[in-house]
């Protein structure tokens, strides 16, 4: 497998840069550049390294990659406490670009993304579209008004206060900021593929979501798999590991000759 691994700091605002790492493939001429776009509390590896799994089971069928920070997270510049999704969304619209000028690609992004990351990846395709060639939704997050203060409690919404066990401060701003997206209204206007991937055992986020999001979206060729034993991180469990990359993998080689 001839992978180049490559880190950057890519500046988005005058004192403000991301962590990049790029893992470019002599043999992605004819592929998608692949960008993970990470959830909620962690950075661009995911839970448990989930997106690195991801990443290197498509190097291994010659696909580049693109893993990376959003700001105020992981080795990217900013506290935490300053993350906005909205912020995030500028950074996934510059990562896209520098990424496609800077990586072997045939001028496409495939964009997989895990929870919260799902909800910034389909309000940046309003801004790339064009450069869209499909997308992946692992636990489609909406309905977060609901959702955050039921997983956090209600604090979250009136206070500045700390999430344990990971114990990141949090303020009530960044929580609103979320609450103006609407997960599907914006998926009614997205034209590229999307395969929505749900974990059967999640007990954070909404299956539901994602059934009334495939329902809403307007490409024939959109897919909804739900893996009965994962849970919201996939983690621990081996087969459902499996089960998940060989879903993806499958998903990705299928547009190839199409």
């Amino acid at each position: 497998m001839n992978i180049k691994i490559i880190h950057k700091r890519l500046q988005v605002s005058f004192n403000e840069a991301l962590h990049l790492q790029v893992r470019d493939s002599a043999k992605g001429k004819n592929k998608p550049l692949i960008i993970f776009s990470h959830g909620f509390m962690i950075n661009g590896l995911e839970n448990h390294r989930l997106f690195m799994k991801i990443a290197k089971s498509l190097n291994s069928l010659g696909y580049s990659t693109l893993l990376f920070d959003y700001r105020n997270c992981g080795y990217s510049d900013g506290d935490f406490n300053d993350f906005r999704a909205s912020k995030a969304v500028i950074d996934l619209v510059k990562v896209s670009k520098w990424g496609i000028n800077n990586s072997t690609n045939n001028g496409k992004v495939s964009i997989i993304s895990q929870s919260l990351g799902t909800l910034i990846t389909i309000k940046a395709i309003e801004k790339i579209n064009e450069l869209v060639d499909n997308i992946v939704l692992l636990n489609l997050s909406g309905n977060n008004e609901k959702r955050y203060p039921k997983v956090f409690g209600m604090k979250i919404l009136d206070k500045e206060t700390f999430l344990f066990p990971k114990g990141y401060k949090v303020n009530p701003e960044m929580f609103f900021d979320i609450f103006e997206f609407n997960t599907l209204e914006l998926i009614k206007f997205i034209k590229s593929p999307i395969l929505f991937v749900n974990s059967g055992k999640d007990n954070i986020g909404d299956l539901d979501v994602s059934r009334k999001g495939i329902e809403s979206s307007i490409n024939p060729k959109n897919k909804r798999v739900i893996i009965k034993n994962a849970n919201h991180f996939f983690s621990g469990n081996d087969q459902v590991m499996c089960h998940l990359i060989n879903l993806i993998q499958k998903w990705q080689s299928s547009f190839l000759y199409s």
